[in-house]
């Protein structure tokens, strides 16, 4: 069984008679930061400090992921599980 994910969910509105031409597939480039407790210890269900990490509320947008990735030269990471990308660079 497939989880949930654009792909599924797409397949699933065509199937259902959205014609193919007036379908309209993207992602919003916005996330959550957070510090990690241990920074070898990344992914699911990991132990966070708290959320606060690159802003005032944990969360970032686009212009704020580049410049993260940028200035801490962090590394990306597929996860399989969700179908995406993940950043980090050291507890963050």
């Amino acid at each position: 069984m497939v989880g949930p994910c654009g792909d599924t969910g797409l397949k699933h509105w065509l199937k259902a008679g959205l014609p193919e031409k007036k379908a309209v597939f993207g992602f919003p480039y916005v996330g959550w930061s957070w510090t990690l407790d241990d920074d070898k210890d990344h992914g699911d269900d990991v132990a966070v400090t708290h959320r606060v990490a690159v802003t005032a509320n944990g969360s970032i947008n686009y212009d704020q992921i580049v410049k993260f990735i940028t200035e801490y030269k962090a590394r990306t990471v597929y996860d399989s599980e969700v179908v995406g990308f993940y950043c980090i660079a050291g507890t963050t």
